[in-house]
């Protein structure tokens, strides 16, 4: 079952049985929640986007209550679940990490938990963040070389900041250990600065078999690594 269905699933046994019972807990600590009768009632209000007096309060409440509410927690993923299936339909493909919807959605709870954002200001913010993140890896492949000349074996030459980002990471690669120094050399001379294979395998003192291998290699660790990166920046 994936993420959504499996969110589903737990709302619709929530509501259908817990309902009254937990706005009556919250209400305790937030009284605006007494003002809903159900809790899918406070997320059509949540969601329509109208002037009810409810909505702003209800929302910061939550907020509050999801710092150490799981069910405020869910609530709140049920408010944003239209905006985070469109964002996974336009993005999920960029989060190629193991568990792209967990992914999504834990970073979804961050930011409005911490944030105290309404839902639609959280759901721009990570289409900005993915966005950002698309654009980076783009640069980072097109530096890499997925564009290469089939015979010849050179780089079509990428842009000057997309050098400069590749040179950035490769050194963050080699300063945390999850490449070495000839892994650099041979990304920059085959990919960056257009040098043939069989000429930089010269350069170096390695047959051009193990110079493929050994880049092969490298650059699965560099892309590894700038996930990785990627997911602490808009973490």
């Amino acid at each position: 079952m994936d993420l959504f269905a499996a969110l589903d699933h737990l709302w619709e046994e929530l509501a259908a049985h817990r309902s009254q019972p937990t706005l009556r807990r919250w209400s305790g600590p937030e009284p605006v929640m007494g003002c809903f009768d159900h809790l899918d009632q406070l997320v059509e209000v949540a969601q329509a986007g109208t002037t009810d007096w409810r909505r702003d309060m209800s929302l910061a409440a939550l907020s509050r209550l999801a710092r150490t509410d799981q069910t405020a927690q869910l609530t709140a993923l049920r408010i944003m679940r239209p905006g985070l299936i469109r964002l996974d339909r336009v993005y999920g493909h960029d989060l190629d990490w193991d568990d792209a919807h967990a992914d999504l959605v834990a970073r979804a709870l961050h930011v409005f938990v911490h944030s105290g954002s309404r839902p639609g200001a959280v759901l721009m913010r990570l289409r900005n963040d993915l966005g950002r993140q698309r654009a980076r890896r783009r640069s980072l492949q097109a530096a890499l070389g997925e564009r290469v000349h089939a015979e010849t074996e050179l780089l079509v030459p990428p842009s000057s900041t997309a050098r400069a980002e590749v040179v950035e990471l490769l050194q963050s690669a080699i300063d945390r250990g999850h490449i070495t120094r000839r892994d650099a050399q041979i990304i920059v001379m085959t990919r960056l600065g257009g040098t043939g294979t069989e000429s930089a395998a010269a350069a170096i003192g390695i047959h051009a078999a193990t110079l493929r291998r050994a880049r092969n290699r490298a650059e699965t660790a560099l892309a590894a690594f700038a996930r990785g990166e990627l997911r602490e920046e808009v973490a």
